[in-house]
């Protein structure tokens, strides 16, 4: 079973995901991806990793191109709306699925 919350406007900000399991948790930063802690009834593991190249760099671009007037949609709203839908999937959540 899953559950999740993504929450992008809070008072707190926290880049953490957590994943619990029945035998014990995982936790990393989307952003920072150099550490991932594993903690079960053995302790707890780090795993470390070197940094990632700025993966995020292309969309970005892309992006501020098409806002600039420079360059296509990367992203058309249909692909948008497939996103936000599958990550809703992963929560119960079904309020998009009346957008279909």
């Amino acid at each position: 079973m899953f559950q999740g919350t993504w929450a992008f406007s809070t008072y707190e900000e926290r880049d953490e995901c957590e994943i619990i399991g029945s035998e014990g948790r995982l936790s990393f930063s989307f952003f920072d991806q150099r550490i991932i802690r594993l903690s079960n009834n053995d302790g707890e593991q780090e795993f470390k990793f070197e940094p990632l190249p700025h993966v995020q760099q292309p969309m970005i671009e892309e992006v501020v191109n098409y806002f600039g007037g420079r360059d296509t949609n990367p992203c058309s709203a249909a692909e948008g709306l497939a996103v936000m839908q599958v990550m809703d999937s992963f929560t119960g959540d079904e309020s998009l699925s009346v957008l279909k």
